[in-house]
């Protein structure tokens, strides 16, 4: 468990792009020594890596603090913007190896709580799940109406609670 969480750890607080590619490298040849299936879950994953990568490239564009690098029309590419959305991308990457990695490793492995605080836990983490699935219909008619984001979020968590 140590191993994991320091992975987790060395994910979110560093920046430096380069020691970020490293444990890249380290959880890709993890994950193909512990599972034999990795290229296809690798597969599934790989459309939200492509939609991730573009909004990663689309916020180099838009970050126009520090060194240019080279001009595009009237966009600014900045050093600063490049190492923030690869860097995004390089965590968003990592955190997907890790969970993969933390699939194949505790797949047979089943946690016992017996504590009964964790039961009512459970069960109203259930609750919520269940009133929130209840309203994915209602969230795609608003969805089609055009309806801001912020107000979808809003009548969201009115709905559940009121259920609650």
């Amino acid at each position: 468990m140590l191993l994991e969480s320091s992975l987790i750890l060395i994910n979110i607080f560093l920046k430096n792009i380069f020691i970020l590619s490293l444990l890249t490298i380290f959880l890709i040849a993890l994950n193909l020594k512990l599972d034999n299936n990795f290229f296809i879950k690798g597969k599934k994953i790989v459309k939200f890596l492509l939609i991730y990568l573009f909004y990663c490239l689309i916020s180099i564009v838009f970050i126009k603090n520090g060194i240019v690098l080279f001009e595009v029309g009237n966009f600014y590419i900045t050093k600063e913007g490049v190492e923030i959305g690869f860097g995004k991308f390089i965590r968003i990457f990592n955190f997907l190896l890790i969970s993969l990695y933390l699939s194949v490793k505790y797949k047979n492995y089943k946690i016992d709580i017996k504590h009964p605080n964790f039961e009512k836990t459970k069960l109203y983490y259930k609750d919520i799940f269940k009133v929130i699935f209840e309203t994915v219909p209602y969230i795609i008619d608003l969805a089609k109406k055009r309806v801001k984001f912020t107000k979808i979020y809003k009548k969201i968590l009115i709905k559940v609670y009121r259920n609650l």
